[in-house]
């Protein structure tokens, strides 16, 4: 592992992480190109279920988890255009 990784690694924090699935998520929202959009859904999901692991939330990851993770990061992201909108 390159050292500049390993030290990303180190400083990254599950705060971080919710931080950077929140712009993902953004990013999702205002992409206009269905399969950029479906990327940077996955990987918001991907650095939600990592944060909660970092956190200790969760001891296992599996499709029941995935699939509320990813209704919750969509209901928010919905939640969040109506409010824009008002």
């Amino acid at each position: 592992m390159a050292n500049e990784t390993k030290r990303w690694l180190e400083q990254c924090t599950a705060a971080a992480l919710e931080q950077f699935a929140d712009d993902l998520a953004v990013e999702a929202e205002q992409s206009e190109e269905e399969a950029r959009r479906r990327f940077y859904e996955g990987m918001a999901v991907a650095a939600k279920l990592v944060a909660l692991r970092w956190e200790g939330k969760c001891a296992y990851i599996d499709d029941d988890l995935v699939d509320n993770v990813y209704e919750a990061i969509a209901v928010f992201s919905l939640e969040k255009l109506e409010e824009h909108s008002r």
